[in-house]
């Protein structure tokens, strides 16, 4: 009889934890028995936890068993091995997801101060094909900059031609969208009809008006591209409103120290004001959003 093996995700998120479903597929490959912990139940040989956020709350179980701790959460580096990498992760641990979940590519060309992929994943890369993790119709790539990677554009090349839904949820690196990538862009199926892009900077805008451009003469409307925006402070809105004039939907990301979780009432008001569609659509200034919200 295999071992029994635990696991715990200490992030408590919506999004499933791949780490943990691809050692759930391992182990039970390997002939031993994987859930969920439970204090009152499991009985566990070895234990995995994992979170991603340094902030998130945590309590390593008392059990005399084999403990392993993985997660930006916990240290910055992967600890998984290539052959637990490379494992098809287990959907039936998280069974409401009607999606298959996975990288085509890891780490990035860019050195962005804010973002720990660097230091994470290091260099662009290719690391799967898709048909290794893909279980499903609809298919969540968690690639930090696949544009910038030759093998990850021709494998969106391949998956243009077929019916496999995609969200690429990290966004593409609007300046890496030429006339050729543009119309890639074009033929492939969204989940939601959605591209996903960013603009952390005032430099980036130009090159996501650039995109939003060539993307709508390969007949994407505007209105189609999710831009995720860096907010740091009130000198963001204005970058939030540019985006907004060109048709597409500024979604704030709050900075957040990584360390504590803490944003500052300002970036958090700024979020709420933007994300929340049916306030921001109606009312364009800041100043009279936060003076209605004092009133209220």
């Amino acid at each position: 009889m295999g071992r029994k093996i635990s696991l715990i995700d200490y992030d408590k998120t919506n999004m499933p934890n791949l780490a943990l479903m691809k050692l759930s597929a391992y182990h039970k490959a390997n002939g031993d028995v994987v859930d969920f912990y439970e204090p009152l139940f499991s009985k566990p040989d070895r234990i995995y936890c994992s979170k991603v956020f340094r902030f998130s709350p945590y309590e390593l179980p008392n059990e005399k068993c084999e403990i392993f701790k993985g997660g930006t959460g916990f240290c910055i580096k992967d600890i998984l091995t290539s052959s637990v990498e490379h494992t098809c992760p287990d959907y039936e641990l998280y069974p409401n997801i009607d999606y298959s979940i996975g990288f085509i590519t890891r780490g990035c060309i860019r050195n962005c101060e804010f973002c720990i992929v660097p230091r994470k994943e290091g260099y662009i890369r290719f690391n799967a094909h898709i048909n290794e993790f893909q279980r499903h119709k609809k298919v969540l790539l968690l690639d930090n900059n696949i544009l910038a990677c030759d093998e990850g554009i021709n494998e969106l090349y391949g998956i243009s031609n077929t019916d496999t839904k995609i969200d690429i949820n990290q966004g593409l690196d609007s300046r890496l969208i030429g006339k050729n990538e543009a119309k890639l862009l074009s033929k492939i199926n969204w989940i939601n009809g959605v591209i996903r892009t960013a603009c952390d900077s005032d430099a980036q805008f130009y090159y996501v008006k650039k995109a939003t451009e060539l993307l709508l003469l390969n007949g994407v409307k505007p209105y189609r591209i999710f831009c995720y925006v860096l907010v740091k402070s009130e000198n963001d809105i204005i970058r939030i409103l540019e985006l907004d004039k060109l048709g597409v939907k500024p979604f704030a990301m709050g900075y957040m120290d990584f360390e504590t979780g803490i944003k500052p009432q300002i970036v958090k008001d700024i979020c709420r004001w933007v994300n929340h569609k049916a306030i921001f659509n109606v009312q364009k200034d800041f100043s009279k959003y936060i003076a209605s919200k004092k009133l209220s």
